[in-house]
């Protein structure tokens, strides 16, 4: 896995706090995702796009596989032009819809007789046997070409097509829809005397009371929470002392860092 990337954060939070490079979010963002937005060229009315609800799976490589019908309209463009782009956004129940991770994947998509992608994608939709076998299916690999990332506000820029394939997603990425509530629940004291060690880091014009706090996202390098100050909500990253990489080196931490602010 590559190495933190050092990323603008909007909000007041320090420029220079460690977060994932934009591969690797966008990484973990696909390989969090199943469903997303294909946009292809219009056959019928020329130099318009056309979107269209798109699920999708990854094969061995993380290239996403679609299972499109023949008498599909999207399927009837990309024969016509194969350059697509397939758009998919973090899953966040909470907080502003902007402040959620977003990546457009721009590439072309070919047809494809292979076995093992009939695998790769009844695994991320089982219901899918129903009819992967009708004779109107086919699968279709999308190559990804250019990468787009968005991770919140101030937090944007383009992905090295090379940099995308070789990057791998976070190792948190099964079990941080868990951490995320289990923190907001059981720990949100805690969670508070965090949010007010990362403010008496900074400068004393960049200080705020802090009233409440919740966790939206975290990864092996550190979370994000929202923290409500009087009437105002704002971003905030925090980093952890070291990487980590699953529940235990978490929670171990997380006592470390609350000790150490004692």
């Amino acid at each position: 896995m590559s190495g933190a990337g050092k990323q603008h954060a909007a909000g007041g939070n320090m420029a220079d706090v460690a977060r994932p490079t934009h591969a690797e979010a966008v990484k973990t963002l696909v390989h969090g995702s199943n469903m997303g937005t294909l946009s292809t060229h219009s056959s019928h009315h020329d130099a318009y796009p056309f979107g269209s609800m798109m699920p999708f799976a990854l094969d061995a490589n993380g290239r996403p596989l679609l299972l499109i019908s023949s008498m599909a309209m999207h399927t009837q463009n990309i024969v016509n032009n194969p350059n697509v782009s397939l758009y998919m956004a973090e899953d966040r129940a909470e907080g502003e819809l902007l402040g959620t991770a977003r990546a457009t994947l721009m590439g072309t998509v070919q047809r494809i007789e292979d076995e093992a992608a009939t695998a790769c994608y009844l695994r991320a939709h089982p219901n899918a046997r129903h009819w992967v076998d009708y004779d109107d299916f086919s699968f279709y690999r999308m190559d990804v070409k250019h990468v787009y990332f968005v991770g919140g506000f101030g937090i944007m820029g383009w992905v090295d097509e090379s940099e995308y394939h070789a990057a791998a997603p976070d190792p948190l990425i099964h079990i941080a829809a868990g951490v995320i509530e289990h923190m907001n629940h059981d720990h949100a004291d805690a969670l508070i005397i965090l949010a007010n060690q990362q403010y008496d880091s900074l400068a004393d014009e960049m200080r705020v009371a802090v009233d409440e706090v919740r966790m939206v996202a975290v990864d092996r390098l550190g979370f994000d929470v929202k923290v409500k100050t009087g009437d105002e909500l704002r971003g905030l990253r925090i980093a952890f002392t070291k990487p980590v990489h699953d529940a235990a080196e978490i929670r171990t931490m997380f006592v470390a860092m609350l000790q150490e602010g004692k």
